[in-house]
């Protein structure tokens, strides 16, 4: 599985993380990039008076491989 990490700061400089799962397999640095500008440009998002996805900083791609090592097919084997 794919997630993408977006890290941004808040407009009081605390530090924060949006966790997306499922990302399309071609999703380039571009996208990623025009993904977190439009993010943090919609200043939806705040907890009072803090804009909790102030300023960009980065984006992670996260990929999570599963291998099955003791599992109920090998378990009855």
């Amino acid at each position: 599985m794919k997630t993408l990490n977006f890290m941004f700061t808040s407009n009081k400089s605390n530090g924060t993380r949006l966790t997306l799962k499922y990302v399309h397999e071609g999703i380039t640095p571009e996208d990623a990039r025009s993904a977190i500008e439009t993010i943090a440009g919609l200043k939806m998002f705040a907890k009072g008076d803090e804009s909790i996805y102030d300023s960009p900083v980065a984006v992670d791609l996260i990929e999570t491989e599963k291998t099955e090592l003791v599992g109920p097919a090998k378990m009855l084997a």
